[in-house]
This record gives structure tokens, sequence and C-alpha cells, in this order.
């Protein structure tokens, strides 16, 4: 995985609907990297598919 190549694609992709839409706000967060919340859901993730099989 590229999150900074990523984040800064999505964050170019926002520039443009916000040129394309001026009276919509368009929001861009900080990337989450390694939140404990983002780990813990991969692994609810990736447990629950190992269950299924």
């Amino acid at each position: 995985m590229f999150p900074g190549v990523w984040v800064k694609r999505v964050h170019a992709l926002a520039d443009t609907f916000q040129e394309k839409h001026p009276n919509t706000e368009f929001l861009k967060a900080p990337c989450l990297k390694h939140h404990e919340w983002i780990v813990d859901a991969l692994i609810h993730q990736a447990r629950e598919s190992i269950s299924n099989k």
C-alpha cells in the first residue's frame, strides 16, 4: 500500500470536484495511517474471512 500517493490522489480529486461544484463543501482529512481502530478492523476482517472458509 502506498498511503502517501493515495492520499494525494484523493485530495486532488476533491479539489477537482470542488472546482466543478463551488456550492458544495468538500472536506479533506489527514490519513489515519495506523490508527488502532483501522488495525482492529483489518484484524477482524481477516479473522472473519478465515473462519468462513
